[in-house]
């Protein structure tokens, strides 16, 4: 009986895990040289020059980036500036936890999304040529061993608008910016230049994953 028990405990506990992350698939990733390893494509996305999905911060299914459809949005309370997760004034919290982390809650637990230090070592310690695959224009990043992915310039979704598409990429980190809880860290580039800025939550774009 005592293992038939743990038998049914096993059996219960794998059915939870299966309901609150997809399973494991075979996506490809780049050791770029840095402290982490970056996915070849977009979450959503089947090659490495497609957008893929748009994701509002925290969030796990695709958004049409308006604020009052925000996950988090409260205009019930506003001392709490509107936001009800991840707000200093209420939580302390600063990162995104496993349940609002995208890249891990659809393609398994080795995969997250980059954090605001690991965005900044993209930045600061790769090689960024700005060219276009297939059309689409994006950047060639190369790190410090010479290997590289490509992130294309898939603009960001804003009130149920795309904007800035073959203009500007967006891709979210997981980290909040600690100056505005209605904000978190994003890498924005453009054809000159590239950078890591914040923008609000409730705006939908584009994430890469990263994993060990």
């Amino acid at each position: 009986m005592k293992v038939l028990r743990l038998t049914l405990i096993g059996i219960i506990t794998l059915l939870i895990a299966s309901c609150e992350f997809t399973q494991p698939e075979n996506h490809t990733y780049v050791d770029l040289g840095l402290s982490v390893n970056w996915a070849t494509c977009n979450i959503g996305a089947d090659k490495p020059e497609d957008a893929g999905d748009y994701f509002a911060w925290g969030e796990v299914y695709s958004s049409n980036g308006t604020i009052d459809g925000y996950k988090w949005y409260d205009d019930i309370n506003p001392e709490v500036s509107y936001i009800s997760k991840y707000n200093p004034k209420e939580d302390n919290k600063i990162t995104l936890e496993t349940s609002d982390d995208v890249a891990r809650r659809k393609w398994g637990y080795e995969w997250r999304m980059p954090t605001l230090s690991e965005m900044e070592e993209l930045v600061a310690k790769c090689t960024w040529n700005f060219t276009n695959r297939n059309g689409v224009p994006g950047y060639n990043v190369i790190g410090p061993n010479g290997n590289s992915i490509f992130l294309p310039m898939s603009g960001h979704v804003d009130l149920s608008q795309k904007h800035y598409v073959g203009h500007s990429g967006f891709y979210w980190t997981s980290s909040l910016y600690k100056g505005d809880c209605n904000k978190s860290y994003s890498l924005r580039f453009t054809s000159s230049d590239n950078y890591v800025t914040y923008i609000e939550r409730y705006i939908a774009q584009t994430v890469r994953a990263v994993r060990p």
